[in-house]
């Protein structure tokens, strides 16, 4: 995930970069950039992932019935009132009112879900907890917290059934059969566009491991560091973490700045040696094809509330990408050996979950400047 991170803070400071044509030499020496040795994973689809969409869709499209002749069982969903105490003391966060929890989903600290398997309607119970050394607050780390609970309703969840009526009934497929197919096709264009910008990716990685740098622009910098610090609070928010279990320490952020800062000096000095560049049409493009996603009319429309520059940007830098794999060697692997052999894990996510696409970088930086 914080490599995704950095795709977005990367979109966000390019607009600096406009103004560097001609003076990288001073800052980068580009090492080889043609003929480079990739790997590009061909991507498949399996049952079980097919499985797991159908059972997404099932649980989306489930009922619910409330159950007034039994005790509360793992899976069924109590409503309830609640309010936490630590030493006999109220905390922030730790008080709701008709709070639906699924028990057995693990949405809240280990040890209460489960105190609540048993409990009947209208029913009262102190559900005592201690929340984990690292919870994330100074004030509840480690501490034993008593819940005063009001249950006021239970109820089953009652997934819907499999089959063709079942899949008229939320697409425009008439048969499970075909509504599978859809599925596989989706998932694996998904997969195809994530395995095009994993090359990409790799790509400008492997032109910046291969070149030397020599400095930074203090301008280029500081802009960077800026956008950097604000995705960084941005998405620790959004995640509900610490900045610095998102992004590491001072020396780390740091070093996701300069990273940012030699990509784009490395991406400019092969724009300019290999003549690469952006035309106003092909952004106009690009803005016409996304058009209902921006909820605009038009590029004029689009223009009040987004920076051409940016855009500008990033499409420079896909189309010199693009360029890096038209001119390497490019080998196909399956998932297995392409993730096994990076090693790479995300603290956030799926291992294997590649970073956003320079589409999605995009779309990010209007939402969050939104």
């Amino acid at each position: 995930m914080k490599k995704k991170f950095i795709v977005f803070a990367l979109t966000l400071c390019m607009t600096a970069t406009l103004a560097l044509s001609g003076c990288q030499k001073k800052y980068v020496t580009l090492g080889d950039y043609k003929g480079l040795k990739l790997e590009k994973v061909v991507p498949e689809v399996t049952d079980d992932e097919v499985q797991g969409e159908i059972d997404t869709a099932l649980e989306d499209n489930a009922t619910s019935t409330e159950i007034t002749d039994r005790a509360a069982k793992e899976g069924d969903t109590v409503t309830m009132d609640f309010e936490g105490k630590v030493n006999g003391t109220a905390f922030d966060g730790g008080t709701a009112t008709d709070y639906d929890l699924e028990l057995g989903s693990g949405e809240f600290i280990e040890g209460f879900e489960e105190q609540l398997v048993g409990v009947k309607k209208d029913e009262k119970k102190d559900v005592t907890v201690t929340f984990p050394e690292d919870y994330g607050d100074d004030n509840l780390n480690g501490k034993e917290a008593v819940f005063s609970v009001t249950v006021k309703a239970i109820k089953e969840i009652i997934p819907a059934t499999y089959n063709d009526e079942f899949v008229s009934s939320i697409s425009d497929f008439k048969t499970t059969a075909d509504y599978e197919e859809n599925l596989k096709n989706e998932l694996l264009a998904s997969k195809e566009e994530d395995s095009e910008y994993t090359l990409k990716d790799d790509a400008i990685n492997t032109v910046i491991a291969n070149s030397t740098f020599n400095g930074y622009p203090d301008d280029l910098y500081e802009k960077c560091k800026k956008q950097v610090d604000e995705s960084n609070a941005y998405y620790a928010e959004l995640f509900g973490v610490t900045i610095e279990d998102l992004a590491g320490s001072e020396e780390d952020i740091k070093q996701t700045v300069i990273s940012t800062v030699n990509e784009q000096l490395a991406i400019e000095a092969i724009a300019e040696k290999e003549k690469i560049s952006v035309t106003d049409e092909e952004y106009k493009s690009y803005v016409n094809d996304n058009l209902e996603y921006y909820e605009v009319t038009s590029v004029e429309e689009f223009e009040k509330n987004n920076d051409k520059d940016s855009v500008m940007s990033e499409l420079l830098k896909d189309k010199v990408c693009q360029f890096l794999v038209d001119n390497a060697q490019v080998t196909e692997v399956t998932e297995d050996e392409k993730y096994s052999e990076d090693g790479e894990g995300d603290e956030f996510g799926d291992e294997t979950e590649p970073p956003m696409d320079d589409t999605e970088a995009l779309e990010s930086e209007t939402e969050t400047a939104a």
